[in-house]
C-alpha cells in the first residue's frame, strides 16, 4: 500500500515526488567544413506522472550561451530534440551558431522533478555528422545517456582502450 513503519512513526512514499538529477558529458555543434556533428537528445518518462526537466547548458569553449530551459513531459511521453544546441537556441539561449572557427560544445545537466521513480526518467544523447562527401558504407555516430550525478567518478579514473589510426578515432569527455 506504500505506506511503511519506522520506530519514529509512519511514512508514506507518495508517486510523482522523485527528484534526479544527470549530467550528459558532451553536446557539440562542430562544423569541420567537412563534416558537421551535431548531438540529439531524447528525453524518456517511463512513469506514470508528469515530469519537469530543467536543462542547464554549460558551454565547453567559451562563455557564451550559459543557460536553463524548462521541459514538461507527460506520463508515458518521449521528446526528440533532434538538434539539442539549436533547440536551446529556439528556447532563447544565446548560444553561437557554430562555424569552422567557432565550434559549439557544453556539459548539459539535467534536473527531473515529479517523476513515479528515478528509474522513470532518462535522457539519451547521440552524436553524429552530416558528411559533405557521402560515406561508402553506413554512417558514424556514438550514443551516450546521462550519467545520474550519484554515479560520477569523484575520484582517479583510468580509460582503457583509446585508439586513433585510420579506422577508428576514441572520444572521451571529461567533466
Amino acid at each position: 500500500d506504500g505506506a511503511a513503519s519506522t520506530a519514529q512513526g509512519a511514512f508514506q512514499y507518495l508517486p510523482g515526488t522523485a527528484t534526479t538529477a544527470q549530467l550528459v558529458p558532451i553536446v557539440l555543434d562542430v562544423d569541420t567544413g567537412r563534416d558537421h556533428f551535431r548531438s540529439q537528445a531524447t528525453l524518456t518518462n517511463r512513469g506514470t506522472t508528469p515530469v519537469s526537466a530543467q536543462l542547464t547548458y554549460t558551454p565547453v569553449f567559451n562563455d557564451k550561451g550559459g543557460g536553463a530551459i524548462d521541459i514538461t513531459l507527460g506520463a508515458g511521453q518521449q521528446r526528440v530534440l533532434d538538434d539539442v544546441l539549436g533547440y536551446l537556441r529556439a528556447q532563447g539561449l544565446p548560444i553561437p551558431q557554430a562555424s569552422q572557427s567557432a565550434p559549439q560544445a557544453a556539459t548539459l545537466a539535467l534536473r527531473f522533478s515529479g517523476a513515479s521513480s528515478v528509474d522513470a526518467v532518462a535522457m539519451t544523447t547521440r552524436t553524429g555528422a552530416e558528411t559533405a562527401s557521402p560515406q561508402p558504407v553506413g554512417r558514424a555516430g556514438l550514443a551516450y545517456s546521462g550519467v545520474p550525478s550519484s554515479q560520477g567518478v569523484t575520484t582517479e579514473a583510468t580509460v582503457f582502450g583509446l585508439r586513433h589510426d585510420d579506422k577508428d578515432r576514441s572520444n572521451v569527455a571529461v567533466v
